[in-house]
């Protein structure tokens, strides 16, 4: 009895790990190629054409473009409003996506 509750132990710790090891982090390069390209270009350049601003080479900081993004800003159009259906961790991975644009 000893013996099968030690593999059945067993069994269990090594699941642990492969189940947290599966769960990835939010793919911020996808997120933003499905949410954000649209306007603001593939590689972040934006549409000049339709006044829609480049994102690669921001000033902001990761912070700031979470916040951007999860609050909105006052006095635009497009973005007065929180950017809807991403929860913190993908408003996290797509800034830091952003922000490493170059």
């Amino acid at each position: 009895m000893k013996t099968v509750s030690a593999i059945v132990l067993a069994m269990i710790l090594l699941a642990v790990p492969l189940t947290l090891w599966s769960q990835s982090a939010p793919d911020g390069a996808r997120i933003f190629k499905d949410r954000c390209a649209s306007c603001h270009g593939a590689k972040g350049e934006g549409l000049a054409a339709v006044k829609i601003p480049p994102v690669k080479g921001t000033g902001m900081t990761v912070e700031k473009i979470v916040d951007l993004i999860s609050t909105g800003v006052g006095g635009k159009t497009v973005h007065a409003t929180p950017i809807v259906n991403l929860n913190d961790g993908e408003i996290k991975a797509v800034a830091k996506y952003v922000k490493n644009l170059k």
